[in-house]
């Protein structure tokens, strides 16, 4: 996973990881109450995400094993012989769960402190010595603060 080093940067990542978010708790909302329920106790045995976060690949295994893909926002398949008999199947609620769990917020707990670890960073090169009515009669310092944030955290803007 890449890291955002610029506040923009951030903001675009978490607004697209919140909009993923959106996207598979509506697929989660079509679910029949009864699959619904059923789908806590799938055993999903692999689950990669690919394509940026946007494709969701698994294998769940029960008594079959079958092959489920979710494309974020577009559509989903399963192997099984449920598959979109009545909206998504446990296997698809499953997985989408999964992704939710595992996967979007954990990530969204990375950016999210990654962005406030930035901003304190940009607010204590700001900040320096702005209470004391500070000229910064050192602007070598100043610039040894920005080169410690952009070593720490990448380019800044």
């Amino acid at each position: 996973m890449n890291t955002p080093t610029t506040l923009p940067a951030f903001d675009a990542a978490l607004a697209t990881l919140r909009a993923r978010g959106v996207a598979v708790r509506r697929l989660l909302g079509t679910a029949h109450a009864s699959r619904a329920a059923r789908a806590a106790s799938v055993n999903v045995a692999e689950a990669v995400v690919r394509d940026g976060g946007t494709r969701l690949l698994a294998r769940v295994v029960g008594q079959e094993t079958y092959r489920v893909t979710v494309v974020i926002g577009a559509g989903f398949m399963c192997s099984c012989p449920d598959h979109n008999r009545v909206g998504p199947c446990k296997h698809v609620l499953a997985v989408a769960n999964r992704y939710l769990v595992n996967y979007a917020r954990p990530e969204w707990t990375r950016l999210t402190e990654g962005r406030a670890a930035l901003v304190a960073a940009l607010d204590a090169v700001s900040d320096e010595g702005e209470d004391e009515g500070w000229e910064d009669p050192h602007p070598e310092d100043r610039a040894e603060a920005i080169a410690l944030a952009r070593a720490e955290f990448g380019p800044l803007y």
